[in-house]
């Protein structure tokens, strides 16, 4: 995900940066956050798919601990299908982070311009 959003911001920040002074001032400041920001982006996202881990586990387990009483045949691959729904909602709200700077540089290159009267 981070491999084919980083250019994508990186050519968004060139189109903001030909666009006027203050515009290029924008780019740059999203440079510095970006940069400020990446290592401890980088450490908390990486975390995650361990996270996912620990939960497929519990469901799993929790989900052979109910095989043995008479209702958990029919639940048998209920958990699977929640964590699939849970993987895919942390999925979601990773890019959805990931998109923020990009939403946010989008913004400011669909404001308009004051026109120069010169």
């Amino acid at each position: 995900m981070e491999a084919g959003i980083g250019p994508l911001r990186g050519r968004l920040r060139a189109l903001l940066a030909a666009r006027s002074p203050a515009m290029a001032r924008l780019a740059a400041v999203d440079v510095v956050m970006e940069q400020v920001l990446a290592a401890r982006e980088h450490s908390l996202l990486g975390a995650v798919p361990a996270l996912l881990e620990k939960h497929f586990t519990r469901l799993r387990q929790a989900s052979l601990e109910t095989m043995g009483e008479p209702d958990g045949v029919a639940e048998a691959g209920e958990w699977l299908h929640v964590f699939r729904k849970d993987m895919k909602n942390v999925l979601l709200a990773e890019l959805d982070f990931r998109f923020q700077p990009i939403e946010g540089l989008l913004e400011a290159l669909r404001m308009r311009q004051p026109e120069c009267h010169e």
